[in-house]
């Protein structure tokens, strides 16, 4: 299953803001995990600075010795989420052309991502590959498509387009494409029956 969610997170000095926004992510994202087995697109402006910090933790091999983990496959899998990157030729590292400072919601941000194996596209994608383009007043990067690792293949484009003062104050729209996950599938509905539900034929 594969939830998206937009996000606007006010910013960390305004009078709107909120400490506990990513806290309220999270709980949530966990929530809909415990339920169903889900993949996450995150999209909006989180207002959070994170320069080019890794957004996962590359475990201690040594670690997994000791502890003897390598017969648990569910923490394995958790804490090598990031392999699926490297399977998909997505690059670990970031780029950016923010040469701000990290800010408060910019570390929360990445520890968000790192407790849920949630990872940021940008710079990662499409046009926006090995650049990490600024969103805002072309000067900071705050908003973001974040992705679950085993979604980044759905991605068909990715870009962050030029500022156009017609849709924002001072933002730049994020483009994006996906895949279709049912190319081959066609939906029908049977009229005969009194129903409201339609269903998927795979071809």
């Amino acid at each position: 299953m594969f939830y998206f969610g937009a996000v606007y997170i006010p910013p960390e000095n305004s009078k709107y803001a909120n400490t506990d926004a990513f806290e309220e992510i999270e709980i949530e994202l966990l929530t809909f995990a415990d339920k169903f087995d889900s993949y996450v697109s995150l999209i909006g402006d989180f207002n959070a600075k994170t320069g080019t910090r890794d957004d996962f933790i590359v475990p201690d091999e040594s670690l997994i010795g000791i502890f003897e983990l390598e017969s648990d496959d569910e923490i394995l899998s958790y804490m090598l989420d990031y392999e699926q990157l490297k399977l998909q030729n997505i690059p670990l590292s970031r780029m950016s052309e923010c040469h701000c400072n990290i800010n408060n919601y910019g570390h929360k941000l990445l520890d968000m991502c790192k407790k849920l194996n949630v990872y940021i596209a940008n710079s990662r994608l499409g046009s926006d590959i090995g650049i990490g383009r600024t969103t805002c007043k072309d000067i900071s990067v705050i908003d973001y498509l974040l992705l679950s690792s085993k979604l980044f293949f759905l991605v068909d484009e990715f870009e962050i387009l030029d500022f156009v003062p017609l849709f924002s104050d001072v933002h730049n729209a994020i483009h994006i494409v996906f895949k279709s996950v049912l190319p081959h599938d066609e939906i029908t509905h049977d009229t005969s029956q009194n129903s409201t539900f339609n269903q998927v034929e795979r071809q």
